[in-house]
């Protein structure tokens, strides 16, 4: 996984049937169905390219050699691709000019967990290989220490510094330690937690005040914003679904 960044850049090549399709989508869609890459590109926008080709190279990430798993990591994708979406419709609300680096930022928010089932699943015996089959235990250990591992992947992959910043404080984006970092912080906590009561989460979270949460509060979310983002997102995120090949 250390060495994936490269992929979600790369992939632009396998886009074109992907853009047609998403183009053509309740999402997306006109009076007159795209049928060539140029009419599909004008009609979605190079902002809104460049984010379904992140998505789509994302599925190299979210992989694992164990069968028990896959499911739980096809969750943890679908999760990070509606973070994604999230973080970017709530920066453009706000008419932050960053929207396309806090998508990005949405799809690896979790890539601790990726790296910590990886080590768990992948290399370890003994005792760390028992949390395989105690899932209890193993999602405590993957909630408590992804933030960290986030951290860590991020330095490695060479992401400028705010990047490391979400990673490690989109649980805790109080903490986050410069004011310039904190907004996109506080956009992809929001984010995530809209992702999860929207039913896009790892658990069951039920339904929440999301008015009341800390960064709904310094991001001036009110009621009536956060019903303009959650509204139809189910139906709005199934067409990116489909196009990454993370549909259920």
């Amino acid at each position: 996984a250390f060495n994936s960044a490269g992929n979600l850049m790369s992939s632009a090549g396998q886009m074109s049937l992907q853009q047609q399709q998403m183009a053509n989508s309740a999402m997306y869609g006109g009076l007159t169905e795209i049928k060539d890459l140029n009419s599909a590109c004008a009609r979605l926008g190079m902002k809104s390219i460049a984010n379904v080709v992140q998505t789509v190279a994302s599925n190299n990430l979210f992989v694992t050699g164990d069968k028990r798993l896959k499911a739980f990591m096809k969750r943890l994708w679908r999760h990070s691709i509606a973070t994604a979406h999230c973080a970017n419709a709530i920066a453009l609300s706000m008419a932050e000019p960053r929207s396309d680096t806090l998508y990005f930022a949405g799809l690896v928010h979790d890539i601790g967990k990726v790296m910590l089932l990886d080590v768990i699943t992948g290399q370890y015996t003994g005792e760390i290989a028992s949390l395989r089959v105690t899932p209890d235990l193993l999602r405590e250990v993957i909630d408590s220490f992804h933030p960290l591992l986030g951290l860590l992947v991020a330095q490695r992959w060479n992401l400028p510094p705010e990047f490391g910043a979400i990673l490690y404080f989109h649980h805790n984006p109080a903490a986050t330690p410069h004011e310039e970092w904190t907004p996109m912080v506080h956009t992809v906590a929001l984010a995530n937690l809209i992702a999860k009561v929207e039913g896009f989460g790892l658990y069951d979270v039920g339904e929440m005040f999301l008015t009341s949460d800390v960064s709904a509060r310094y991001l001036n979310m009110n009621d009536i914003k956060l019903a303009g983002l959650r509204v139809d997102l189910a139906d709005t995120l199934e067409p990116l679904f489909q196009v990454a090949g993370a549909a259920e």
